[in-house]
């Protein structure tokens, strides 16, 4: 019943009904609403539901929690996102996005600045000639294709605005709204503009309603709000960020500064910042770039960046990595967000904890997909640690080291550069008939590096990788 991929979208009345038949039995529940009202993040931007179809879903959520008074609901929900153009779209948004017109016209970039445009001209105005390329940008996008886009985010906004209504109603705990891939000038900015007023109007405190950058950390940052509060707990986070930008960093796929994101994100799993290092239960280390950069941690050829993910010192990554060592030796714990890279960990950074046996005298790591998706994963992780088992601790970075490190940074590249040079690159995104000898490869080069690079290698002998969303981007790994 869950989303397969990004065309195949989960059975949403039936999530429904497995949480309806399980709420009975639960202290509380972390929901994703994008699941029970369209089948998934990514069917909700390519789904043609109904809006009566999805005022239906909204009240059975909304009945859920009169029927389960006890019952502590947790939400979080998206705004469609607004990818800068085709390339950055994927396969996850409609196929129009990445098509162009006679004239290489691109629907997907035209879309992207036609809706800044629209976004700017009601915060501060155009000018003359910003308002003719509004227009002329609009001339160029097909109406069907316009339509389709403005229609299906319309749908989705006014139900969040329901779900908003019944956290207004009292009927849940808190509910979180997440805007992932936008900009500071996007249809997506635009609309939480128009959430952040409705919420205003109700009233509503951080504490039961928060709108932030990002979007899959949420369900981790969740539940550890959930642990938190029904253990009356609540952890002090101590921030601290690498040497130059550090927490002004405004990270690619945000429209904010990953210092005011992350304090959203200790809000949201129901922490709270120290400004005192010796009373956290979190020390969170962010490893931002010095120079305020969101490098890619995998482009195959270096020649396609200033900003290699080599392995090679750069400025304030030695100092931070001594920060760590410092903190690590005097036994704080540790959490890493890893930030300086989207997509994958930090060479340099891996490479320094290896070097010094530190893989495992950390708490917490995380460095994927966004930086705020890593920071918010990062946080979670580091509370849940403080009552989990080393052991079990363990499992949990071994598994970010090798799906963060191993596979994004390092063998997902080496896949791309492989298949480049077969003159097949379309397989990265779309593997066919290749999917099970991509999937082979792709194991043998895991467990190559993962047992030369990773401590716990025994257990790595029936390593295997799957690729069940028939691309490379993200990866199943299994092993003892």
């Amino acid at each position: 019943i869950l989303s397969r991929g990004p065309d195949t979208p989960g059975d949403a009345d039936a999530l429904l009904d497995f949480v309806e038949t399980n709420a009975k039995n639960a202290d509380a529940a972390v929901i994703a609403t994008d699941a029970l009202l369209y089948g998934g993040l990514i069917p909700s931007r390519k789904h043609n539901i109904s809006e009566s179809k999805l005022r239906e879903r909204v009240k059975r959520i909304e009945k859920l929690a009169e029927d389960n008074p006890r019952l502590k609901i947790y939400l979080f929900a998206s705004l469609m996102r607004t990818p800068k153009n085709g390339a950055a779209a994927g396969v996850e948004e409609p196929a129009y996005y990445m098509e162009k017109n006679a004239n290489g016209f691109e629907y997907g970039e035209g879309i992207f600045k036609y809706t800044a445009l629209l976004d700017k001209e009601e915060i501060e105005g155009l000018t003359a000639e910003e308002k003719k390329e509004k227009e002329n940008l609009k001339k160029q996008l097909p109406d069907a294709v316009l339509n389709d886009w403005m229609g299906r985010r319309n749908k989705n906004f006014k139900a969040t605005l329901s779900l908003l209504e019944l956290t207004k109603k009292g009927r849940v705990q808190a509910m979180v709204v997440g805007r992932d891939d936008n900009a500071p000038l996007s249809q997506t900015h635009r609309e939480n503009r128009k959430l952040l007023q409705k919420a205003k109007e109700a009233n509503l405190p951080e504490d039961k309603f928060i709108s932030l950058a990002g979007i899959d950390e949420f369900n981790l940052l969740l539940l550890a709000r959930a642990a938190n509060n029904l253990k009356f707990n609540v952890p002090a986070v101590y921030v601290e960020y690498a040497e130059g930008v550090g927490g002004d960093t405004v990270p690619d796929y945000s429209d904010a500064p990953i210092s005011k994101t992350i304090e959203k994100e200790i809000s949201i799993a129901g922490g709270i910042e120290t400004k005192t290092i010796e009373n956290a239960d979190v020390v969170l280390m962010v490893n931002s770039d010095y120079k305020g950069r969101t490098g890619a941690a995998n482009v195959w050829n270096p020649k396609y960046t200033d900003f290699p993910n080599d392995g090679f010192s750069r400025e304030g990554a030695v100092e931070f990595f001594e920060k760590v060592k410092e903190y690590t030796d005097k036994s704080y714990p540790v959490s890493i967000a890893d930030i300086a890279f989207v997509n994958g960990a930090d060479y340099f950074l891996m490479r320094n904890l290896r070097d010094n046996n530190m893989f495992y005298k950390i708490k917490a790591y995380a460095g994927w997909n966004t930086p705020t998706n890593s920071a918010g994963y990062a946080l979670a992780e580091g509370m849940f640690a403080t009552t989990t088992p080393k052991d079990k601790k363990n499992r949990v970075l071994l598994r970010r080291y090798l799906d963060d490190w191993c596979y994004q940074s390092v063998v997902r590249t080496r896949m791309y550069a492989l298949l480049y040079e077969r003159g097949e690159p379309d397989k990265y995104l779309h593997l066919g008939e290749a999917k099970e000898r991509i999937e082979k490869e792709t194991t043998l080069l895991m467990r190559e590096f993962a047992k030369k690079e990773l401590p716990y290698s025994d257990i790595l002998d029936n390593l295997k990788i799957t690729l069940p969303w028939n691309r490379m981007f993200e990866c199943k790994i299994e092993y003892q």
